[in-house]
C-alpha cells in the first residue's frame, strides 16, 4: 500500500545501490505479466554486462514502486536510448504510477549527456496496457523488431 494514498504520487528515480538492492529485487509484476517483462535480477545482470546501461528504481518518496533499465547507444551517428525494461510492481499498479514513472524516466533521459535525440521502447504486440501507456506518452509505432512492437519518441 502506498504510504500516502490521498496525495498525488511524486516519483523519483533512484540508482540501485548496495543499500537498496534487496528492495529492487522485491519488485515483481503479476504472474500474467511475467511474459512481457524480464525480472529485476536479469535487468541488474544486463546492466552489469552492457557498457553504459543504467538502472533506476522508481520511488514514491522512499517506497520503491517500479524499475527501469536503459541502454544508451548511437544510431546513424546520433545518441538514442532504448528503455529495455520498465515495470511497476504488481502491488502498485492501477494508481497512475506507470505514467508518472515513465514521465520521470523521459526527464532523466533528456538530462543525459550527450542528450539523446530519440527514445525507443518495445513490448509484445498483445501487451495492451503497456502499448496504451506508451502511445499516450507520445511514442509512435515503428513496426516489429525481433518479435516485439517497437515504439519511438523524438526528444528534439
Amino acid at each position: 500500500m502506498l504510504t500516502k494514498p490521498w496525495l498525488d504520487p511524486m516519483i523519483v528515480l533512484r540508482p540501485v545501490t548496495p543499500e537498496n538492492y534487496d528492495s529492487a529485487l522485491e519488485l515483481h509484476v503479476t504472474p500474467e505479466q511475467e511474459r512481457f517483462v524480464g525480472p529485476v535480477m536479469k535487468s541488474l545482470a544486463d546492466a552489469f554486462i552492457h557498457v553504459g546501461a543504467e538502472v533506476r528504481m522508481a520511488c514514491d518518496d522512499d517506497l520503491p514502486v517500479g524499475f527501469v533499465l536503459i541502454f544508451p547507444f548511437e544510431l546513424d551517428g546520433k545518441p538514442v536510448v532504448n528503455i529495455v525494461r520498465f515495470l511497476i510492481d504488481a502491488r502498485y499498479q492501477g494508481r497512475g504510477l506507470g505514467r508518472e514513472s515513465l514521465a520521470a524516466t523521459l526527464d532523466w533521459i533528456r538530462s543525459l549527456v550527450p542528450r539523446p535525440q530519440r527514445v525507443r521502447i518495445s513490448t509484445l504486440p498483445d501487451n495492451e496496457a503497456a502499448l496504451a501507456l506508451y502511445r499516450s506518452m507520445g511514442f509512435e509505432d515503428h513496426g516489429m523488431e525481433e518479435g516485439e512492437l517497437a515504439l519511438w519518441q523524438s526528444l528534439t
